[in-house]
């Protein structure tokens, strides 16, 4: 017998991530005997089953469960209970940074599923705030439709958007209203804070007593022959690009230069353009710093009155870092934005990685090989190409990535080395303790 405050979900992904959720109550699992297996397999180390009431039916017998709905089971049904309720005012203490998406109007349980929600968890957006009588809480479309993602989303469910809305503008949030009639293009947009990414239904759009609370109205730019996107596509380009700019902002670029030409440094920091920049001149050259801060937006430019060598000169940056990551960066090296970020989801996928360098190129269009063995070990640098992350021993200082507040742990590079050959003494330094990845490019 179905408890009254319980109600059925379907589906594969729905299933087994409410299983994976311990804050999720799940009462019964129906299974047949496949997926069964399929849970073994996909979690063969933890038993996602332990202490609950399965039963095993028929792909038939479990046609009941969705027959109205018109969906697809895949031999997976679940009675599960609804998380614990979370009060946005509790939620957003403390907390900076935070992306919020709103919907006005939107009800379609596919559209909230596998659109919104599903493309929220990917791009991690912060939470949702709907209207509570058009959210379909026990929706088994919404739930199939989301793949898994409802277990992983704060989903706030008010019953007025616009009080809400003017509650959080109250708590220095900006309410960003996306409509393809304004002008403003919503990359322009810088996106630090605390944002609303307010989007209204297909066809309506967003309410007129609702977007009045907007700080700003903005779309996305898109061909002109083509009136506007679908809800769908919209929330995927905006999600996704805020998570582009919000990897950005974690990320510090240091430079050092000496006595390399503005063509070369030029060339680099064209590539640059979207972090922050520290700019350390070992020459003292006045005449050179205001040519690069004419041209680039520099965060923090250091002349020294002499050559410090490569080790003081870096440590001196990496101290007045204020990122969670940093690239320290030859100026003849080139590499893009996507590959940067490519080299930060490289790093976070290793707990025990500190550091991860790439394949280069140099301004000339040549590869730039930085992964080797010690020196001691004869081998040499000579390029190559790998698919994926390779472990190593040790890297070049002319392009490393790296968790800012690791570096600083293991003690940044020694100062003892003014030129060469500090960077397989921080190498070794690391790897007794931590590891280095070289990731192709």
């Amino acid at each position: 017998m179905q408890n009254k405050s319980s109600f059925f979900i379907v589906g594969k992904h729905a299933v087994i991530e409410a299983l994976k959720n311990p804050k999720r109550k799940v009462l019964r699992v129906f299974l047949t005997e496949e997926s069964k297996k399929t849970i073994h397999k996909i979690s063969p180390k933890i038993n996602l089953l332990k202490d609950k009431k399965v039963y095993f039916k028929t792909k038939k017998e479990l046609d009941k469960y969705c027959s109205k709905e018109d969906l697809l089971h895949q031999g997976f049904v679940a009675e599960i209970e609804h998380l614990d309720k979370i009060e946005i005012k509790k939620f957003i203490e403390n907390k900076k940074n935070l992306n919020l998406v709103c919907l006005d109007g939107v009800t379609d349980p596919r559209n909230i599923g596998s659109i919104i929600i599903r493309s929220a968890v990917s791009f991690e957006i912060d939470g949702l705030i709907i209207k509570d009588r058009n959210f379909p809480a026990e929706s088994k479309l919404m739930y199939k439709s989301a793949s898994g993602s409802m277990e992983y989303i704060q989903i706030f469910k008010v019953p007025n958007i616009k009080t809400t809305i003017k509650y959080l503008k109250e708590k220095n949030f900006w309410v960003y209203a996306f409509d393809s009639k304004t002008d403003k293009d919503f990359t322009d947009v810088n996106w630090s804070g605390n944002n609303i990414l307010l989007f209204g239904s297909e066809g309506y759009g967003i309410k007129k007593h609702t977007e009045k609370y907007a700080d700003y109205k903005v779309k996305i730019n898109i061909n002109k022959k083509i009136e506007s996107l679908n809800i769908a596509n919209s929330t995927a380009i905006v999600f996704h690009h805020i998570k582009k700019k919000i990897m950005e902002r974690k990320i510090t670029i240091i430079i050092l230069i000496f006595e390399e030409k503005l063509e070369v440094i030029f060339k680099c920091l064209k590539l640059l353009s979207d972090f922050e920049i520290i700019l350390i001149d070992n020459s003292n050259n006045l005449e050179r710093k205001k040519k690069i801060s004419e041209i680039f937006n520099i965060s923090k430019y250091f002349l020294n009155k002499k050559n410090l060598g490569f080790s003081k000169a870096i440590n001196m940056a990496i101290k007045k870092c204020e990122t969670e990551y940093l690239l320290i960066l030859n100026p003849d090296c080139l590499i893009t934005k996507d590959e940067i970020i490519k080299l930060y989801k490289s790093i976070i996928k290793y707990d025990n990685c500190i550091i991860t360098t790439p394949t280069l190129k140099t301004h000339e269009n040549k590869i730039a090989q930085n992964a080797s063995l010690f020196p001691e070990s004869g081998a040499l640098r000579t390029p190559f190409k790998i698919d994926g992350d390779l472990c190593c021993q040790s890297i070049l200082a002319a392009a490393m990535f790296c968790k800012t507040s690791e570096l600083i742990k293991i003690g940044l590079f020694d100062e003892n080395f003014f030129l060469f050959y500090e960077d397989d003494d921080l190498c070794r330094r690391i790897n007794n303790k931590k590891k280095i990845y070289y990731t192709s490019l």
